[in-house]
């Protein structure tokens, strides 16, 4: 069945309506009607959810769902808390320049964004700033003495791209604070939902200063065929099997580029894939113009690239590994050995 883009004629307010306008675009905010359920990860991450001192850690690629996870997760405990708990969501990807500069800025910054988010008075944060102790003993007390009293029930602290300090000088400071929370019996009614994209192992310097190896990280990998079906009925999408077969040869089950795939194919008419996939030369173009940008500003990327282009599996340093993994373009075969993720990136421009 097509799914109808006709949009009619103007009404008395002159504003046009169209079917299109509840067409969900891919990278658009989550909503609940859109989402593509993981049974397993969302059971095992509520149950996390349902006892102190587990954190929920998201591990997957960028654009792999792990802030809609994130969302659907907390949306689930706030109905069946009643609404008594509270949610803080924070992208640290949101923080600038002088926040990243030294470790007292970036607690400080995350402490602003803690008040902000729970609508607490902006005064919190320089009151405790000028009491003695450390940033982390400073932080600690905001989310004891202000932050966990406005709930009843749980706080849900969920924060995404907690690797985005990867690199700096204190993220092990900063790990090992998340993990002192994790555990600490003063903040039981604390719970920590924790979006990454590189590779867990590649966190964990110090075992007993990590936040990501007390519960097994959650992976958010692609979606399987099933799933990918379920959004094409979404997208009012009456694909015969070989339409799936084609576009998941070419992109596997990556929940944006399908999300991508399929809203454009509902804007043309309700295309079949293989009619969407012939006119390859456009489809993913500003996708991978987007990582092109990106890999020509680390030459070690772009060679690794190249020899994962040329063999099926090639042997690949970590330094090189995590971040082609964290983007979403290699995947590990076997210890140490990669390939690319999707025929897909045989068009990178590299």
């Amino acid at each position: 069945m097509s799914t109808s883009l006709a949009g009619g004629n103007a009404g008395d307010s002159g504003v046009f309506y169209s079917i299109a306008a509840r067409i969900q675009p891919p990278g658009a905010p989550y909503n609940i009607h859109w989402h593509v359920h993981r049974g397993e990860e969302e059971r095992t991450a509520l149950n996390y959810l349902d006892q102190p001192g587990a954190p929920v850690v998201l591990w997957g690629p960028d654009k792999f769902g792990k802030t809609w996870m994130s969302q659907f997760l907390t949306d689930m405990v706030y109905q069946a808390d009643g609404g008594a708990c509270r949610v803080v969501a924070i992208n640290l990807d949101t923080f600038d320049y002088e926040s990243r500069s030294d470790y007292n800025n970036f607690i400080r910054e995350l402490a602003f964004q803690i008040v902000g988010s729970i609508g607490g008075p902006e005064d919190w944060v320089p009151t405790l700033w000028r009491s003695p102790g450390s940033v982390n003993q400073k932080l600690g007390r905001l989310m004891r003495e202000n932050v966990l009293p406005l709930a009843s029930t749980r706080v849900i602290l969920a924060l995404d791209r907690v690797d985005a300090v990867w690199g700096l000088p204190f993220k092990d400071d900063w790990f090992g604070m998340l993990r002192a929370w994790a555990q600490d019996p003063r903040l039981e009614r604390l719970r920590l939902v924790l979006g990454i994209s590189t590779t867990p192992r590649r966190l964990i310097d110090r075992p007993t200063q990590s936040p990501f190896n007390l519960t097994p990280p959650i992976v958010l990998g692609d979606f399987d065929r099933e799933q990918v079906q379920h959004l094409a009925q979404l997208y009012g999408l009456e694909w015969a099997q070989a339409d799936f077969d084609a576009l998941m040869s070419l992109i596997g089950g990556h929940p944006y580029l399908v999300r991508h795939a399929m809203h454009r194919a509902n804007l043309g008419g309700g295309l079949s894939a293989r009619d969407l996939l012939a006119d390859s030369s456009a489809l993913f173009d500003d996708f991978l113009a987007r990582y092109g940008r990106r890999l020509h500003n680390r030459p070690e990327l772009l060679a690794a690239l190249r020899r994962l282009r040329s063999e099926s599996l090639a042997e690949l340093d970590p330094d090189v590994s995590a971040p082609l993994e964290s983007h979403g373009l290699a995947v590990e075969e076997k210890v140490g050995f990669y390939r690319l993720r999707y025929r897909l990136y045989e068009r990178l421009r590299l």
